[in-house]
């Protein structure tokens, strides 16, 4: 009876996979240091529109190309999180990739150079919110700065694999503590 159980609650188990978003999105723009004249005395960003310079996997599918614009949310270092941050439309589509900031740290700041980084969620129309890394690098002397940045998916642990392999364990040390 304990052998069936085992094994009826193993088959039970798909292949569960989420729709989670995959890719990466590079992008450029201009951004402007709030209270300062240059980076150093920043304490946030202005940002005008950014513009894609590469979208990979999901990105890319849904129709996000090269050269279209985007908008990010002027923010305080210090006032995260920010809902939303980042905001791309499909092109064409029906739908929107939205990136909401969570947490960011200055990695380096100087006169004419700011480096930030930060993690979040990345929600799309059709998958499901998905944790992404942030970067964001700004350079050039005032009153013209530009800006590079990336969301990068985060490296996670699948949880119905995991699930599986824990309950095969348990179905298995059952198993031989009854023989």
């Amino acid at each position: 009876f304990l052998r069936g159980t085992a094994l009826l609650m193993v088959l039970s188990f798909g292949s569960a996979q989420a729709a989670t978003i995959d890719g990466t999105l590079n992008f450029t723009g201009e951004a402007v240091p709030v209270f300062g004249p240059g980076l150093a005395d920043a304490v946030g960003l202005q940002f005008s529109n950014f513009f894609v310079v590469n979208a990979s996997g999901d990105l890319a599918t849904a129709g996000i190309a090269d050269g279209d614009t985007g908008t990010i949310s002027d923010f305080f270092f210090a006032d995260v999180p920010v809902a939303p941050f980042i905001q791309i439309d499909f092109n064409p589509g029906p739908g929107k990739f939205s990136f909401d900031l969570l947490a960011v740290e200055i990695v380096f700041q100087s006169d004419n150079f700011l480096t930030l980084s930060g993690s979040g969620i990345l929600s799309g129309t059709g998958f499901d919110d998905t944790a992404y890394n942030f970067s964001l690098s700004v350079d050039g002397e005032a009153p013209v700065f530009s800006s590079s940045g990336t969301l990068a998916p985060t490296t996670v642990i699948p949880i119905p694999g995991a699930l599986v392999l824990f309950m095969s364990g348990l179905a298995a040390l059952g198993i031989r503590r009854r023989d």
